[in-house]
């Protein structure tokens, strides 16, 4: 019940996320993607950061082989040797969304373990728009490759352990957060035309 309400409720906001940046866009550039990729790179470093710092032990337990941040590196690596691009090395800062108790952080959880999903579209988008070989460039966008939807439903299964102590007003809020964080993140010369 959770999940289908996490969904419903978020719905409008999973519908404008999509149009924040210009990845799925035909003609896109490496510049433009790499751009993309740092920005995502500051967005998941504070993220993480703070679950960490949350205090949520067993989500951090749970999230550890998780973590987004390693995939972001390796991509900003692999568009730049590919592409002989050079990386700004100014560290943007993006604050994370505020998540007071576990089941905001369920809910943005949700979003961001979601996005995974959605994410190997992408990924078979850039590859072919921009010809990487093998393993380069989209690690961050393939999620866990054809083990996704499996570790998707482990997530599932995981917040259903919780039981009651998810609160399912504060998972819906934290996602809503967490919606928000994300579309206001990008500016606006990022989104799509």
């Amino acid at each position: 019940m959770l999940f289908e309400n996490l969904k419903r409720e978020t719905a409008s906001r999973h519908d404008a996320a999509e149009g924040t940046n210009r990845l799925m866009s035909p003609d896109i550039t490496a510049a433009e993607y790499l751009e993309v990729l740092v920005l995502m790179q500051s967005m998941y470093r504070g993220m993480e950061d703070a679950l960490w710092r949350s205090g949520h032990e067993g989500l951090c337990v749970f999230m550890e082989d998780r973590r987004r941040l390693p995939a972001l590196n390796l991509d900003i690596d692999g568009v730049c040797s590919h592409f002989n691009l050079r990386q700004d090395h100014t560290v943007l800062e993006v604050l994370p969304p505020t998540l007071p108790t576990e089941s905001d952080w369920i809910g943005a959880l949700y979003v961001l373990e979601g996005s995974r999903l959605g994410g190997q579209l992408m990924a078979k988008h850039l590859q072919e728009v921009f010809g990487f070989p093998e393993g380069v460039g989209t690690s961050f966008f393939s999620g866990f490759g054809r083990e996704t939807m499996r570790r998707w439903q482990e997530f599932k299964s995981f917040v259903s352990g919780l039981g009651d102590r998810v609160d399912q007003q504060s998972a819906i809020n934290g996602a809503k957060a967490t919606f928000h964080w994300f579309i206001n993140s990008f500016p606006v010369s990022a989104a799509q035309p």
